[in-house]
């Protein structure tokens, strides 16, 4: 295939769990639209809402978004279709670290093993939000 459509890019990308799915990303672009519209331009409330937008260390954020969305993607590009390559999580131990990723740190599963858990950098078990920095490093 030379070329892929919008719509089959991001059935592709949700398929593979690199983006949430539609449904809940359809859900937040209205939930921000809504919240935006209903301040005055310029109001304080409309200023913190366009901040929450576009901040890395928001969980509803478009950077932040973008962000998990391009970690993802590089663990694929990691492990290159093999599913049982060995994986550690990496952790920054600092003000933007959770007790939830920290009890992950130096753990080796595969990405099979990781997947079945529901855990990667970046998922809902992170109470660091956006800030987090956690990754996976193949291990050889």
């Amino acid at each position: 295939m030379d070329s892929m459509d919008a719509d089959n890019y991001f059935f592709v990308m949700e398929q593979y769990g690199v983006l949430p799915p539609m449904p809940v990303l359809r859900a937040q672009a209205g939930a921000y639209v809504t919240r935006m519209t209903a301040y005055p331009p310029g109001s304080p409330e409309w200023n913190t809402a366009l901040e929450d937008l576009v901040s890395t260390e928001s969980k509803r954020g478009m950077k932040g978004l973008t962000r998990r969305i391009s970690e993802r993607w590089s663990t694929l590009e990691t492990i290159d279709g093999n599913e049982n390559q060995e994986l550690m999580w990496m952790f920054e131990d600092d003000e933007a670290s959770c007790d939830n990723c920290a009890q992950y740190a130096g753990d080796i599963h595969t990405f099979k093993e990781w997947e079945a858990m529901g855990i990667h950098p970046g998922s809902s078990v992170c109470k660091g939000g956006d800030a987090c920095r956690c990754d996976f490093l193949a291990v050889d």
